[in-house]
């Protein structure tokens, strides 16, 4: 495998792994077998409260997947550049955080 890769997460029992510069992340359940899914590009990519996401840099795209292979699209209210997403799972929100200072939270 020769990607580029340089975002990985862990969740529900698989690995998503992608890149800002892919227009793909590949999901694995045990590390060594990967599957490729096309259109979803990992700028950030994390997981938590039971589903991963991942962020198209300087879009205002968030990629949202329970089991990393079936991915739905939601928007943010303007495009950013996220860099990383953490979960509070007391707090039930999702922060993210990006190029000029930018921190978004979202609770879902």
């Amino acid at each position: 495998m020769n990607d580029n890769l340089s975002r990985v997460a862990f969740g529900n029992g698989r690995f998503v792994a992608g890149s800002p510069y892919l227009d793909y992340v590949l999901i694995s359940e045990d590390g060594l077998t990967w599957t490729r899914k096309e259109g979803i590009t990992a700028g950030a990519l994390a997981f938590g409260g039971g589903e991963f996401l991942a962020h198209s840099r300087g879009t205002d795209r968030v990629w949202v997947s329970e089991d990393g292979m079936a991915w739905w699209e939601e928007r943010l209210p303007r495009p950013v550049s996220l860099s990383a997403f953490a979960y509070g799972e007391s707090s039930r929100r999702w922060v993210g955080v990006g190029s000029g200072g930018t921190i978004l939270t979202a609770r879902r």
